[in-house]
């Protein structure tokens, strides 16, 4: 609790026709001005904001381009050629251990692969912004699930190195 101090309170009176200032000033005020409900700045941000929206209605968020991706394509293409080198090299070097993981992975991309075609090809038709969002989607789903498996089997190959140590000592 707070203590307060003689010094924290004014004990003096007001000086003499100070009420009788305060009633005048009181009485001979201006009329209290109603506020504004409109504020040019307000304005201004509303227009700002349906200018902007008519601006994005006209342009590529609504509107997205029909046709032949082909750069896509051949980008998507060589990423498919290089993860099929890299699984085809990581079958090779498998263990009995790890070429369970390794079949089951190569099933989920194939999966992968075939939805990501049937996105194309209704991307392509459509154009819909939605499509594309569910083609990246599925192109980071196959990034984690090549992480995942790599990161699996660099713990078979830690685990193997182990065994050979301490099986030579």
């Amino acid at each position: 609790m707070k203590k307060y101090r003689t010094e924290d309170f004014d004990f003096y009176a007001p000086s003499a026709g100070h009420r009788e200032r305060f009633l005048y000033k009181l009485d001979n005020r201006s009329a209290v001005r109603p506020k504004r409900l409109f504020h040019p700045q307000m304005i201004a941000a509303v227009l700002l904001i349906f200018l902007g929206l008519m601006w994005m209605r006209d342009k590529s968020l609504w509107n997205w381009p029909r046709g032949n991706f082909t750069e896509v394509k051949t980008k998507q293409e060589a990423v498919t050629d290089f993860i099929t080198e890299k699984m085809l090299e990581w079958e090779n070097n498998a263990t009995p251990e790890s070429g369970d993981l390794i079949r089951e992975s190569q099933r989920q991309l194939l999966r992968l692969d075939e939805d990501f075609a049937r996105l194309q090809k209704e991307f392509e038709q459509t154009g819909n912004p939605l499509v594309l969002e569910a083609m990246l989607r599925n192109t980071r789903q196959k990034q984690e699930l090549l992480e995942e498996l790599h990161q699996k089997l660099l713990r078979f190959q830690k685990i193997r190195e182990y065994e050979k140590c301490t099986r030579s000592l």
